[in-house]
């Protein structure tokens, strides 16, 4: 491969790019080669859809040189699975304060010359990771300021940063931080030549203080006036993380950051299940889920059932772990179950009794003791679900929507934090289908509700986060308009006889395929539109079936 195979796209900063069309875990000398000098160029190097196991990670990281550890997890999931939220505790403080700017290591003898980061489970939402470019904010800065810096130097000690975030003194015999340096943290040089480019750079950020010749109050002040000066537009650029990134920055150059995000929110973890006999229905299943709609899109016989069964505490995985306000599930099931509300695949009623005794009867059994509050609860429910006319009637007589409908009044009893619906749209007519998509939608955004479908419009009707699952495993997750957008530019349509599908499908391969009055249009996926075909405006269908076909999964949409 030459420099030229693979493409780079800048970012929109003073610095980065984006890079597709190489595999880093196969990459031979040559390749190599090219990519660290665009990486001395840009100094921040992002690679989508990269998916590199823990051992191809750490080979290709030690191309650059000794490693100062091999790879560590920043995550708040302890090994049994369970999540840390808490501030008191360490781990969580270190995460945050990994959240104010830095440069790895600068309190070591050695400074880190870069970092490797993979993307194996992301939150639902932040979790950003920032870079900020610091040869550009040298380059910024006035002359006045470079003069005034011109020969400063400041300390960078880790247990100076701990202590911000709550750690105690090194000399308290309960310390529990960490550091890697004695009592003489290094000094280093407010401005920096890198050692290869050769370009200035500033050397700042939380761990630096305490410069030489000035008190302490005007050491900080001029360090902090640096920090904000130097971490602004365009300076700075924040990646939003996807399962399978791989980000490489250049440690000397530039500072990064951590971004919040709700580290109480359900989560699964590497989940497995394989039923007696010999069906493995969940394969490493990880997932965070936040308040809101989110939704499950698969086939039939994806395994989507057998993840709501397993996260609604009616079977357990044989590994891994489902996590829900910080406590793990399959070892405190109740802890979920009084929060829970759940609309199973295939929901029973007591056909004989009305909505109103029904919903009396679920409410006395989730505790619901009080009969006026029952009363209320019940009669409210039943205006919600719009069930308020027929409340006395039999449910004999109850069509598929409106037994879905009590389906969903029976769920939201007890003013559940979680609720799980199963392919709550499967078998319902287009009216019935659009009434309940209006009542999940009515829920509100303060409840975490994980939609289960096959059904592509359920989805993208109500839903601001997604997954695709199939055979088992979580193939794609994201928003639906983001991943729409991944798909801008490389889809192309056709519309031709029926009688030219089979010549197309024998010449390249096509994504779908649907009848226009008495014609077909044709899709297909590509870099270049082949030869009679005009650009097509994706959607959430569209990224569907791609994903399945990238998977190997067979799509039968003709």
């Amino acid at each position: 491969m030459s420099e030229t195979t693979f493409q780079v796209e800048p970012l929109a900063a003073s610095f980065g790019a984006k890079i597709t069309g190489v595999t880093l875990a196969d990459l031979d000398q040559a390749d190599f080669d090219a990519l660290y000098r665009v990486w001395l160029d840009y100094a921040l190097l992002i690679f989508p859809d990269q998916h590199l196991s823990n051992e191809a990670q750490t080979a290709f990281a030690k191309r650059f040189g000794n490693l100062e550890f091999d790879l560590v997890p920043i995550s708040n999931v302890r090994k049994d699975g369970s999540v840390r939220h808490d501030d008191k505790d360490d781990v969580v403080k270190i995460l945050k304060g990994n959240m104010g700017w830095h440069h790895d290591s600068t309190y070591m003898p050695v400074q880190a010359k870069g970092a490797v980061f993979t993307a194996h489970t992301v939150p639902s939402q932040g979790g950003e990771t920032g870079w900020a470019d610091m040869t550009a904010a040298y380059e910024a800065l006035t002359e006045d300021m470079k003069i005034r810096i011109a020969g400063l130097s400041a300390r960078h000690s880790l247990y100076y940063s701990q202590q911000k975030m709550g750690f105690k003194p090194k000399e308290d015999g309960s310390y529990s931080g960490y550091g890697f340096h004695d009592d003489s943290p290094p000094l280093r040089p407010l401005v920096k030549v890198h050692p290869e480019t050769g370009r200035r750079s500033l050397l700042i950020g939380r761990h630096a203080y305490g410069i030489p010749g000035l008190s302490e109050q005007d050491s900080e002040a001029l360090l902090d006036e640096l920090n904000t000066f130097a971490c602004q537009p365009p300076r700075v650029y924040h990646h939003h993380w996807q399962v399978g990134d791989a980000v490489l920055w250049d440690n000397r150059c530039l500072m990064h950051q951590a971004t919040p995000w709700p580290m109480h929110e359900p989560r699964i973890n590497a989940l497995n299940k394989t039923y007696a006999n010999g069906v493995q229905a969940l394969n490493d299943v990880s997932l965070e889920v936040d308040s809101g709609m989110f939704g499950l899109l698969g086939p039939n016989g994806a395994g989507k059932s057998s993840l709501m069964r397993t996260i609604a505490t009616l079977q357990t995985g044989d590994s891994g772990s489902v996590t829900f306000d910080g406590v793990d599930i399959a070892g405190q099931p109740e802890q979920l179950r009084r929060k829970l509300g759940y609309l199973p695949q295939e929901f029973g009623v007591y056909p004989r009794m009305s909505p109103l005794t029904f919903l009396d009867h679920i409410a006395v059994m989730k505790g619901v003791a009080d009969r006026a509050e029952r009363k209320h609860l019940v009669e409210q429910l039943l205006v919600q679900t719009n069930l308020w006319d027929v409340r006395k009637k039999s449910m004999t007589t109850f069509s598929g929507g409106m037994k879905q409908r009590m389906g969903i009044a029976q769920a939201l009893i007890g003013s559940p934090e979680l609720v799980i619906v199963d392919e709550p749209t499967a078998g319902l007519d287009p009216v019935e289908r659009r009434r309940f998509h209006n009542l999940l939608a009515s829920i509100g955004d303060d409840v975490v509700v994980i939609l289960s479908t096959h059904i592509v419009e359920d989805v993208a009707d109500l839903c601001t986060r997604m997954a695709i699952m199939a055979g088992g495993s979580i193939l794609l997750t994201g928003e639906p308009q983001q991943l729409i957008t991944k798909l801008e530019g490389r889809l192309w349509r056709v519309v031709v006889a029926s009688t030219e599908v089979d010549r197309i499908r024998s010449e390249m391969e096509i994504l779908t395929t649907r009848r226009i009055a008495g014609r077909t249009e044709v899709k297909v996926i590509g870099d270049t539109p082949p030869v009679g075909f005009e650009p097509a405006q994706p959607n959430l269908e569209d990224v569907y079936f791609a994903t399945l076909r990238d998977a190997g999964e067979s799509v039968d949409v003709d």
